[in-house]
This record gives C-alpha cells, sequence and structure tokens, in this order.
C-alpha cells in the first residue's frame, strides 16, 4: 500500500530521494552569482576543500528550506573556491547545522550594531538594597539571593520575543561566536530600557504577590555578550548578505 500524499513521512522521503538534485540545482546557480557579487576573477576560482564542501552539502539536504541557512551555507562554499580568501573553516559547516535564521539574525545584529559589547541583564529575586545605580530604580550591585533568568536581552528583531533572541545568544555562546561575560558592563544607559521591559515588569508585578516581597525584590544585574574572533572570521565569510 503506498503513503497517501499528505503524509508527512511521505514527504520526508522524497526529500531525501529528490533533494540532492535540487541542491546541485540551486547551487548552480547560487555559486556564479556569489562569484558574480564579489567580482571573483575566473582565475581564482579553485576546487572546494572537500573537508567543507562534502558535510556542506550533505547538511543542506535538511537545512536548505531555511533561507538564511542556505545563505550561509552559500557563502562558506562560495569562500572556499576563492583562493583569495582565507578564514573558512571546515568547523563552519557544522555551526551553520547548529544553527536557526533567528542565531543568523541575532549574530548579524551584533555584528553591526557598532558596539564593543551588548547589554543583557541577570533578572533575580533579592534583599531589598538601596544600593543602586544612580537614576536607575531596578539595577543593582550586589548580588543576594537567586536567579529568576539569566542573560535577559531587551533588544528588537522583528517577528521574534524577547525570550526567543535570549534563547538565541544563549546558543551562540554555547557554539563560541559570542562570549556572555558575567562580570562586564557595557555603558551604564544602554541598560535603561531593562527597567521598561514588559517581561521584566510582568515578572515584578507577579512577585510582589510573593510571602516575601516585604524584604526581597526584583533586581537586575548588568552583564554584557561580545563577539570573539572565531564569531567574527565566521561572520566574514558566513554572514556576507544573507
Amino acid at each position: 500500500m503506498g503513503v497517501r500524499n499528505d503524509d508527512p513521512y511521505e514527504k520526508v522521503l522524497v526529500l531525501n530521494i529528490d533533494d540532492l538534485d535540487k541542491i546541485s540545482a540551486y547551487l548552480d546557480v547560487a555559486i556564479p552569482e556569489y562569484f558574480s557579487k564579489k567580482n571573483i576573477k575566473k582565475e581564482d576560482i579553485v576546487t572546494p576543500d572537500l573537508s567543507i564542501a562534502v558535510p556542506l552539502i550533505e547538511a543542506m539536504r535538511y537545512t536548505s528550506h531555511k533561507t538564511e541557512l542556505r545563505e550561509m551555507f552559500t557563502n562558506l562554499l562560495g569562500a572556499s573556491m576563492n583562493k583569495e580568501v582565507s578564514g573558512e573553516h571546515p568547523a563552519f559547516v557544522e555551526i551553520i547545522k547548529q544553527m536557526s535564521p533567528l542565531d543568523a539574525k541575532s549574530l548579524e545584529f551584533i555584528q553591526e550594531n557598532g558596539q564593543t559589547a551588548i547589554p543583557l541583564c541577570d533578572i533575580r529575586w533579592q534583599k531589598k538594597s538601596n544600593v543602586i545605580w544612580n537614576g536607575f530604580s531596578l539595577i543593582r550591585f550586589i548580588r543576594e539571593g537567586s536567579f529568576l533568568y539569566r542573560h535577559f536581552v531587551n533588544t528588537y528583531i522583528e517577528g521574534y520575543s524577547e525570550i526567543d533572541i535570549t534563547v538565541s545568544f544563549e546558543n551562540l555562546n554555547r557554539l563560541g561566536l559570542i562570549k556572555i561575560h558575567d562580570d562586564m558592563q557595557v555603558e551604564r544607559e544602554l541598560y535603561r530600557c531593562f527597567e521598561n521591559s514588559s517581561f521584566i515588569l510582568e515578572y515584578q508585578d507577579r512577585m510582589r504577590q510573593h510571602p516575601d516581597s516585604s524584604q526581597y525584590e526584583i533586581a537586575l544585574l548588568p552583564v554584557a555578550a561580545e563577539i570573539t574572533e572565531l564569531g567574527k572570521a565566521f561572520s566574514k565569510i558566513c554572514l556576507s548578505d544573507i
């Protein structure tokens, strides 16, 4: 008995049978376009490093339906075929495989932000303290209590929530593309937006009902994230014009 056309399993089978032809057809167009866009001379085009090309094409079988990942793979393959480019690394294939489209957008945001580091905050439930940053109501230096949420990112990327972006930053940190520093802060004014975050204000309202709310409070501890050298190299090769 055949599998129904609307059966998800059949769709997976068809994808695995047909995907190499589809990927080949895509690359037949995308790679020349890459060479043209980068003004790469014909004499500078070389056979790609097989340690990059083979796992890359295999990985595209499962990720090429996601535009951002497909374009990162294209940039990586194109760079590996340009003898004038250095810095491409076989590990970049594995990194892209473990990224989401949002991860690509988050890394691009960090790279293009123009700051040396990005402000993040830890949200804590701790004893009330008068030791605050001048002009701020929630930022604290003292670290006494328990974490409610780590490395919260209060920025905007269209179509995604603050929680989505925070998880994305954590994954980029795990992959070594950025480093989240618990002992680093950036310019104070860059943390002001956290005190107006709807997510944090909702947390504050919820914790006011806690039995210990007369002695404890929501506090924000400033931390920061910055792109690593690996992240810079990866971005230069893979994020170009995604």
